[in-house]
């Protein structure tokens, strides 16, 4: 198995060296070894700039030539802006942009656990939605609770919609558990996917706004919801439904108002029958996973680059 040395700057809280969507892809083909010092690839994150960490260009300066640089843009582009490749080889985004020397990684897709790692402990992606879940949705489940919203941020719509929504939910007489450090109406539930994701299965809905509306920019948000029969309330991607079925959940952009959003909430809320239809739907068009966030695509890609 020929030998690959990677190393990586400005990535992610909670991202491991030796444990990741990267390292584990190549493993498939390479015997990968992280290498501080006399790498073959370094991989970047470029970041906002309101998280006020060092440019990615700054963090390799000097060493392209010396190693095949890529820039791995994981937010959306409309905040970390487009790829410098005075500084890099080539990028990784999670939105579409158009070069030749960019290609589009789903964000969603770093969450599902391709290669049937066990759980770790503050690893972010912990990789606990499987393929099989996202493929064959288990049978119809009663849930009990309504609906809850897990934000620490009031981005993009999420300041007009979720406080209209959780006082909706109490004209109605329906709680509407609001648990992050935004919009908070109960205790915060802390911890990390795990917990995210068993938390929500109890409940019919989950209001999961992206932090913005770029093209191809589809989170975990998505996922995990899906993932466990709850009915995601989603707002974000335009073209979302290019990679996932638009029956499956509710797109907050088919309605013209809040007012219309919760009128079809409540619909369906109050129709058992209709509930589980949209509950039982294939997450993906024809129930196949876009050839892009499988972890075949990604290791072509980076056979593209060390071969620049």
């Amino acid at each position: 198995m020929k030998q690959i040395k990677i190393d990586f700057k400005n990535m992610w809280g909670g991202f491991f060296k030796h444990d990741n969507i990267i390292t584990n892809t190549l493993s498939l083909e390479y015997n990968v070894i992280v290498d501080e010092n006399n790498p073959d690839i370094i991989v970047c994150q470029s970041s906002p700039p309101d998280h006020q960490s060092p440019s990615a260009a700054s963090l390799t300066d000097g060493m392209k030539g010396r190693a095949k640089i890529i820039h791995w843009l994981v937010e959306s582009i409309d905040r970390t802006g487009d790829p410098d490749y005075s500084s890099c080889d080539f990028s990784f985004s999670s939105c579409k942009f158009d070069d030749n020397r960019n290609v589009r990684i789903p964000l969603w897709s770093m969450y599902v656990d391709w290669f049937g790692n066990q759980y770790v402990q503050g690893r972010n992606q912990a990789f606990l939605v499987s393929p099989e879940l996202l493929l064959n949705p288990p049978d119809y489940t009663e849930k009990k609770k309504f609906c809850c919203v897990l934000t620490n941020n009031d981005m993009a719509l999420r300041a007009e919609v979720y406080p209209e929504f959780i006082g909706f939910g109490v004209e109605n007489g329906l709680l509407v558990e609001s648990r992050g450090r935004a919009f908070t109406n109960m205790p915060s539930i802390g911890g990390d996917e795990k917990d995210k994701l068993e938390y929500i299965n109890d409940f019919k809905f989950n209001l999961c706004f992206d932090n913005g509306e770029a093209d191809g920019w589809i989170t975990e948000k998505l996922i995990h919801p899906l993932s466990k029969g709850v009915i995601p309330i989603y707002w974000g991607c335009p073209d979302v439904g290019e990679e996932f079925n638009e029956d499956a959940f509710i797109h907050a952009r088919r309605f013209n108002n809040i007012d219309e959003l919760n009128g079809a909430v409540l619909g369906i809320y109050n129709k058992p029958d209709l509930f589980q239809e949209i509950q039982s739907q294939p997450r993906f068009p024809d129930n196949k996973i876009p050839d892009c966030a499988n972890p075949e695509f990604l290791l072509e890609k980076f056979k593209t680059v060390l071969e620049l």
